[in-house]
């Protein structure tokens, strides 16, 4: 009987396979030409699938088990495609969900092979369709698979069976591993598999453990949500379970060096590595002494070898190195909020000293080979990949003493690499590290013309919107340093329109219809409650006036009749903050004023009472400040003075009187002081 049924069920797949080749307008000779014996035949399993992917019709009943056994093969095009193909299936409008629950039904009550098909295949939906996949298992397959679990963990009756019992159980622990991820059933893995699942870390071979790590990991590490249904039952005692976390770290770390690539050339054994470090990431998500098993030299020097050859372990390598460097976080961040939403429901151990952090990453930069390599890589992966690798590196960047050594491996380039290639704000973090860079750095050592426009249309990114407040600042701070190089750096800041994220991206020509003036938006950060936020907007523009886009900013319009000495509205904002608490704001805001002065007509707009006392007020005495600084505030202040006092035509008696008074006792700068006299009529 089960020998007519596997008879059938093959037939029926070969017929499933020919109807795809039809509908992919494949025709099968059976003399085939001299060039086609000489090429590379399709692989026909291959174009089938390829076929039913690119196909707009709904998927039919009759090729789910095509797909199932599809999902079981080893070649990974093979299961790529059949994995997309369940995917689409599942999240369309009408899917195949009980045709689906009737195929896996019989699968797990038929043979070894139907229920080692049955496992792949369901923790396949639990990949793509979490919540379709614990609902069914919640539901109508929860007794069949339960059966299928008991006979897959008993003992082998034969010799003979070894070997598929092994493809099983492998198949099963796969399973488990995705189940035991889903909160709605990580109590009913617990039951009825967790005690298997830690025997096995002990007898079975190197990829059993590794799968069998990440199930135990997510079994104890998990934490129930009841609104998910994964409370346990009123009254029941968590297992107790022999492996402490710091255990599974040690046996996960020594899985990844044993299975590390010996040579340069040679490729990692991903089915061991890939779920090591998944294991492993989930293990330090949390400060714990797990760590110690993590920055040893020899699991470093493993970890930072692997090259990742496909875009899973290229994730798996990004979140762990990720985890590693992540600095620690306050209450309200979201990687806090990712930490509380795996974490066990034991008390949470104290968030990790900063200084310990540190100290790890210097580490990894101290063992060759650094993390460069790695994350260049990691750059051309996927996009989850990528937004790992930018907060990596950002995190690399952050102590400053790290910098000279990244950027001499070459950081900022891969900085801009991932600015371009991660849509903002996901390439915030990259931002942010290249602020970093450029604060501490000087901008003409790490860019050049064409880079520098680059870095520019990146930095201006998250000056307007939702970013947060040390992101503006800092990206306010880089761009003064980088106006600060030469005159046609100043003029590309200064001159710069952020595009609106609706209408234009990173590196696109932006119309003035489709963008906001960058000295605009500064203007209103200038106004910012935050006073470091303030102050460099502030410091910015000092920078930026000195080039003609930014003077010409400030340039008044044409006077109204009733106020023909009313500065401009930008100038008002600019003389207001030259009387503000904080020294280097109000040293910026008048040096930039002082520089305005120099244009006959902006230099005529500020000769207004207010304006002329704010400015007077910068040459009295301040004993809470330097003499240094005394002496900056004067010098700015007899400079705008002398400046006005030439261009002015009203009455020059009662700024001349306070002014000579000033003069008249003045030490350090009396000849700048005596100039300004004269500009005011003075002797």
């Amino acid at each position: 009987m089960r020998s007519d049924g596997r008879r059938e069920r093959n037939s029926s797949l070969a017929d499933s396979l020919l109807l795809l080749l039809q509908l992919a307008g494949k025709t099968m000779s059976a003399t085939p030409t001299t060039s086609q014996a000489t090429a590379v035949a399709p692989d026909p399993l291959v174009t089938a699938l390829q076929a039913l992917l690119a196909s707009p019709a709904p998927l039919e009943a009759t090729f789910l088990p095509l797909l199932l056994s599809s999902l079981r093969c080893a070649t990974p095009l093979v299961h790529s495609l059949a994995l997309a193909i369940l995917s689409r299936t599942l999240t369309a409008p009408a899917p195949l969900a009980p045709a689906l629950e009737s195929l896996l039904t019989s699968r797990l009550s038929a043979s070894q092979a139907d229920r080692t098909e049955a496992f792949v295949a369901l923790g396949a939906v639990l990949q793509v369709a979490p919540p379709l996949g614990v609902s069914l298992i919640i539901g109508g397959l929860r007794k069949p698979l339960e059966t299928a679990v008991g006979l897959a963990t008993s003992p082998v009756s034969s010799a003979d069976g070894e070997a598929e019992r092994a493809g099983e159980q492998l198949a099963l622990i796969g399973l488990l591993a995705l189940a035991a991820g889903q909160s709605g059933v990580r109590v009913m893995v617990r039951a009825a598999a967790g005690d298997w699942l830690e025997s096995v870390l002990d007898t079975g071979d190197a990829r059993t453990k590794a799968v069998a790590g990440v199930a135990v990991v997510k079994l104890r590490m998990g934490k129930e949500r009841p609104e998910e249904g994964g409370a346990a039952p009123p009254g029941a005692e968590t297992p107790k379970s022999r492996w402490t976390l710091e255990d599974l770290a040690k046996l996960c770390a020594g899985l990844v060096v044993a299975a590390a690539p010996a040579g340069a050339s040679e490729l990692p054994d991903e089915a061991v590595v890939l779920p090591s470090l998944e294991a492993l990431a989930y293990l330090s998500l949390s400060a714990s002494p797990v760590f110690q098993h993590l920055t040893t030299t020899s699991f470093l020097s493993s970890f930072l070898f692997l090259s990742p050859a496909s875009p899973p372990l290229a994730y798996a390598i990004a979140s762990l190195l990720h985890n590693l460097t992540t600095h620690p976080a306050p209450p309200s961040s979201a990687d806090l909020a990712r930490l509380k939403a795996f974490a066990s429901a034991t008390p949470l151990p104290t968030l990790e000293d900063p200084a310990t952090t540190t100290a790890r990453i210097s580490l990894l930069l101290s063992i060759p080979p650094t993390p460069l390599p790695s994350l260049r890589a990691l750059a051309l992966s996927s996009p989850p990949t990528r937004l790992l690798a930018s907060k990596i590196l950002l995190s690399l960047l952050t102590h400053p003493p790290h910098r000279p050594a990244l950027l001499q491996a070459g950081a900022h380039k891969l900085l801009l690499r991932l600015i371009r290639t991660i849509p903002f704000p996901g390439s915030i973090e990259a931002i942010q590290g290249l602020a970093k860079v450029l604060i501490t750095t000087n901008p003409a050592l790490v860019l050049d013309d064409a880079t520098m426009e680059d870095a520019v249309r990146a930095l201006a990114l998250p000056l307007p919107g939702e970013a947060g407040l040390l992101i503006k600042f800092e990206c306010l701070m880089a761009l003064t340093n980088v106006a600060s190089v030469k005159e046609e750096w100043a003029e590309s800041v200064a001159g710069l329109l952020i595009p609106f994220q609706e209408t234009a991206g990173f590196g696109e020509a932006v119309k003035e219809k489709e963008g906001k003036p960058l000295l605009g938006t500064v203007e209103e950060l200038m106004l910012s409650s935050n006073t470091l936020v303030r102050r460099a907007a502030t410091e910015l523009i000092c920078n930026l006036v000195a080039c003609e886009t930014g003077a010409t900013y400030f340039e008044p319009t044409t006077p109204s009749s009733s106020t023909p000495n009313e500065p401009a509205s930008h100038l008002h904002l600019l003389v207001a903050l030259s009387s503000s608490s904080d020294l280097p704001t109000r040293l910026a805001a008048s040096g930039a004023l002082a520089s305005l002065a120099l244009s006959p007509p902006i230099a005529a707009s500020l000769a207004y009472p207010r304006g002329m006392e704010i400015v007077l007020a910068l040459l009295e005495e301040d004993e809470e400040l330097s003499a240094g600084e005394r002496v900056g505030l004067r010098a700015r202040g007899y400079e705008i003075l002398r400046l006005v006092g030439a261009q002015s035509e009203g009455k020059k008696g009662s700024v001349r009187e306070r002014l000579g008074r000033i003069v008249g006792r003045e030490k350090e700068l009396r000849e700048q002081g005596q100039q300004a006299m004269r500009s005011w009529g003075g002797a």
